[in-house]
């Protein structure tokens, strides 16, 4: 009989302890969820808390009883905000008192406490955080081997991961943000410098046969080319070109096999553009 007994005791010791790991995935799980959302936290706003829209949304929304919607609020401030103690608080309670999630009514209780540690409500805070392990303790299936100790050290344990879930979320967070300046940095510099090839482009066209490669003089081996349209003129060319007229002569001298002299231009002529 003593040995019926052990054995029982001993497979509902496994049964508690595959509980407990399954509790413990199915956070992990959740948190895996939450850091693929990738909110991102914007800098500390000058407005005080109780003056943001979404706080002042999520009180008139719990007066009107829409807790899930003030609930949704409440987190959205969190998220604006690096310090947002109230809407913690307000979130704790709905979390607790509505969701029947004691783990993220913990977390956002301590999170008010951090924020708050000897305000008049800090005291009621505490007792909430009590309430709450005292909650997550009773949905926990009955140990013959265990207590309520135990109980509570699984509840420290999800606190713990659920503290990590929310420090990566900051991680992503700056991330994120380093990412949208570096994005914001590489448009910028595509509007500079499209501009500039724009401005640089010349229309090519391919040497006529009879001009030979050999018979480009050295210097201008590694030249563009330019077709000579009606109206045009040296220095109108090398205004386009260089953006001065200043250089015609440079033209005129990487032309002398075309060109003797300026009045020499004819349009459909290809000329060689020193760069």
């Amino acid at each position: 009989m003593c040995c019926v007994l052990s054995a029982a005791w001993h497979n509902a010791a496994l049964t508690m302890k595959c509980l407990k790991f399954t509790y413990i995935l199915s956070f992990l799980v959740v948190a895996v969820m939450l850091l693929g959302t990738g909110c991102e936290r914007a800098p500390q706003s000058d407005v005080p808390e109780y003056q943001e829209k979404q706080y002042q949304r999520g009180q008139q929304l719990v007066k009107e009883g829409r807790l899930q919607e003030a609930l949704v609020a409440f987190l959205k401030v969190i998220h604006k905000r690096s310090e947002a103690p109230e809407s913690h608080l307000e979130a704790g309670r709905l979390y607790l008192q509505t969701q029947q999630d004691p783990v993220a009514a913990i977390y956002h209780f301590r999170q008010y406490l951090q924020d708050c540690p000897k305000s008049e409500a800090a005291p009621m805070v505490r007792q909430m955080i009590e309430t709450a392990q005292k909650q997550f303790v009773r949905t926990l299936p009955a140990d013959p081997l265990g207590d309520d100790l135990d109980r509570l050290d699984l509840l420290q344990s999800l606190e713990v991961e659920h503290a990590k879930v929310k420090q990566l979320e900051g991680q992503v967070a700056q991330l994120q943000t380093k990412l949208t300046a570096l994005e914001s940095q590489s448009t910028k510099a595509r509007v500079f410098i499209e501009p500039a090839s724009s401005a640089r482009a010349l229309t090519t066209a391919t040497v006529p046969s009879g001009a030979a490669s050999e018979d480009i003089e050295p210097a201008y081996v590694q030249q563009t080319h330019y077709t000579v349209k009606s109206g045009d003129s040296l220095a109108k060319i090398s205004a386009q070109v260089y953006g001065t007229q200043a250089k015609w002569k440079d033209i005129l001298e990487a032309n002398r096999q075309v060109l003797s002299s300026p009045k020499d231009l004819r349009p459909g002529q290809v000329l060689v553009i020193p760069n």
